[in-house]
């Protein structure tokens, strides 16, 4: 099937555009069955049953058959550097100090209260595509549940506006759609959700 999530601005932040589809539907799952377990701090992690096909390549190891994004792009696919702001409201800072200390006593140029400036990669697209093999009917129910992607929600970045699922001929889910685990494979690539755990990394054949 062929996934497109319509986006509500066309802006999407992240520091890694290889962004996989069976990622977006654990967290989804982790939100509509386990919503306790959602953001919370965990030495380990469990592999949930998302309702995507399973590529078996070595004994209790496999990956979804699920693509990463691809994007379609008014603006020739354009990036860009946006930065966002930080800086602590210290206006009534001076009411929790003691009699002799002052406002200007607090250090914001350092520590817990400095002030900063980050940039972040922004990509322009109105449409972004997955593919994937797997029961229609339960992605459509988890898709509900994710209203934007990519980094930097809380600031508008990544927001949806909709999603839509569609039949399509069968995909062969190569190198071109998704890192495969072999064994020379050309990088190392994270092959399963949570993408952020170190020990779903493998040696892959991926186009980078």
């Amino acid at each position: 099937m062929r996934l497109c999530e319509e986006m509500k601005d066309g802006r999407i932040a992240s520091y890694n555009f290889d962004l996989m589809f069976d990622g977006i539907l654990y967290s989804a799952f982790v939100k509509c069955y386990l919503p306790d377990l959602y953001k919370k701090p965990t030495r380990d992690f469990t592999d949930f049953e998302l309702p995507l096909a399973r590529k078996v390549f070595a004994e209790n190891d496999f990956y979804y058959l699920c693509s990463r994004a691809f994007f379609e792009s008014d603006k020739d696919n354009k990036q860009d550097i946006e930065f966002f702001n930080k800086r602590q409201d210290l206006t009534e800072a001076e009411f929790f100090l003691d009699d002799s200390a002052s406002k200007k006593d607090i250090g914001d140029a350092r520590g817990k209260y400095k002030a900063y400036r980050n940039a972040l990669v922004v990509k322009y697209a109105k449409n972004i595509f997955w593919y994937a093999r797997g029961v229609k009917s339960e992605i459509e129910k988890l898709l509900n549940y994710i209203e934007a992607i990519g980094s930097k929600h809380n600031i508008g970045y990544g927001t949806v506006e909709k999603w839509t699922i569609e039949e399509c001929e069968k995909i062969i889910f190569d190198k071109s759609m998704r890192p495969i685990p072999s064994e020379n494979g050309n990088c190392l690539k994270r092959i399963r959700p949570p993408y952020h755990y170190f020990k779903r990394t493998r040696r892959c054949d991926f186009d980078l």
